[in-house]
């Protein structure tokens, strides 16, 4: 019933509405599956990247602190910690024993306690270079995606390098990705609605002309062009 009526008021309307009912309903359609894949392709290659970069930082950390773990050397473990710490992407960096100490940390205050937290555990439990980044542990209110990289000294491991990364700027990113992606939406709806009411008015100007003709020689006036 709805749509029967539905199809009877839109046989009712004008041209020019029609024109322009058909260009907002293309338009949302394309933007409403362009935009989703869009952002989603880039954060997806954003993620990518944070994924490749926090890896190679936890495992450059890893190998630094073999040395400073075998000789159980807190001053250079401090030193490669310290180091890794100051990319500003880092939030912290860890050395973890396998039961969840703090051997060594980004912040001096940490050394010494003992996480128990899920994140945490597995980080500590890893033995093989690991990433958890299905829930992002948040710290100081930002987003963090969590490295670990097992530290073996002759196939024994010791210690796990532990690494979290921002990933505040991706997500940035991707909001003004969508943010544009709205607006350059919104112009070309508004674009596209101009050209369909002067289209419309193009087709029924003629048409308009042919049908007063019609009332004017049906009304007698045989001299009307």
């Amino acid at each position: 019933m709805l749509l029967r009526r539905l199809r009877a008021r839109y046989a009712r309307t004008t041209l020019q509405t029609k024109f322009a009912l058909h260009v907002v309903s293309s338009t949302t359609a394309l933007f409403a599956v362009l935009i989703p894949l869009v952002l989603y392709v880039q954060q997806r290659a954003l993620v990518s990247a944070v994924e490749r970069s926090g890896l190679r930082i936890a495992d450059i950390f890893a190998r630094s602190s073999v040395q400073a773990v075998v000789a159980d050397d807190y001053l250079i473990m401090q030193h490669v910690v310290n180091g890794i710490a100051s990319d500003s992407k880092v939030v912290y960096a860890m050395l973890l024993r396998e039961d969840g100490e703090v051997l060594v940390h980004s912040t001096a205050l940490e050394r010494g306690k003992r996480y128990a937290d899920p994140v945490s555990l597995q980080a500590a439990a890893a033995r093989a270079p690991l990433v958890q980044s299905d829930v992002p542990t948040r710290v100081d209110g930002r987003r963090v995606y969590d490295f670990a990289v097992p530290v073996w000294v002759l196939g024994d491991k010791r210690a796990v390098a532990r690494v979290g990364l921002s990933i505040e700027e991706e997500l940035r990113q991707v909001s003004r990705t969508r943010n544009w992606s709205l607006a350059f939406g919104a112009v070309v709806l508004v674009v596209g609605l101009g050209w369909a009411a002067f289209q419309a008015r193009r087709v029924t100007r003629p048409v308009q002309t042919l049908v007063q003709g019609t009332r004017e020689i049906a009304r007698g006036n045989l001299a009307h062009r």
